[in-house]
C-alpha cells in the first residue's frame, strides 16, 4: 500500500512539474535577459563617455584656437550615437514583456528570439559608440597636452 501511495505521489509530482514547452520558454527568456545583462552595465559607461566628449566639445567652443572641426563634428556625431544607444536600451527595457501562455508556443519563441536579437544589436551599437568615444577622447587629450606644452 505504501508503495502505491509513493508511486502516485511520484507520478503526480512529475505530472505537475513544468512541461517541455514551459522549460523552453523559460530558457529562451533567460537568453534574452542574459543578452540584456551584457549591455546594461555599459549604460554608466555611456554617461561617462558623453560627459568626457561634452567637456571636449565645450572646450573647443570656448577656445576657437583649439578648434579642430573634424574632431568636433565626429564628437558631435558620436555623442548622438551614444544617446541613441542609451535611448534604445531604455526603450527595449520598457517594451519587453515575457510572453505569457496567452500566445502560442511558437509565437512566444519567435518574439523572444526577435527581442534577443534586438538587445544584442543594442549591445553592438553601444560597444561601437563607446569605442569611438574612447578614441576621440584620446585624440582630444593628446591635442590638449600638445597645446598646453606650446
Amino acid at each position: 500500500m505504501k508503495k502505491i501511495v509513493f508511486l502516485f505521489l511520484a507520478v503526480g509530482t512529475l505530472a505537475c512539474g513544468p512541461n517541455e514547452e514551459q522549460v523552453k520558454r523559460e530558457k529562451k527568456n533567460q537568453e534574452v535577459w542574459d543578452a540584456h545583462d551584457a549591455v546594461m552595465p555599459k549604460m554608466d559607461d555611456i554617461m561617462m563617455a558623453q560627459k568626457a566628449l561634452n567637456k571636449g566639445i565645450s572646450s573647443m567652443k570656448e577656445d576657437s584656437a583649439s578648434m579642430d572641426s573634424a574632431w568636433f563634428a565626429h564628437a558631435m556625431a558620436t555623442n548622438t550615437k551614444l544617446m541613441k544607444a542609451h535611448d534604445d536600451m531604455m526603450a527595449w527595457m520598457r517594451g519587453y514583456e515575457y510572453p505569457g501562455d496567452s500566445i502560442s508556443f511558437q509565437e512566444a519563441m519567435d518574439y523572444m528570439e526577435t527581442e534577443r536579437i534586438i538587445i544584442t544589436e543594442v549591445g553592438i551599437q553601444t560597444d561601437n559608440a563607446l569605442t569611438t568615444a574612447d578614441s576621440l577622447q584620446e585624440v582630444f587629450t593628446s591635442k590638449k597636452s600638445v597645446t598646453e606644452n606650446e
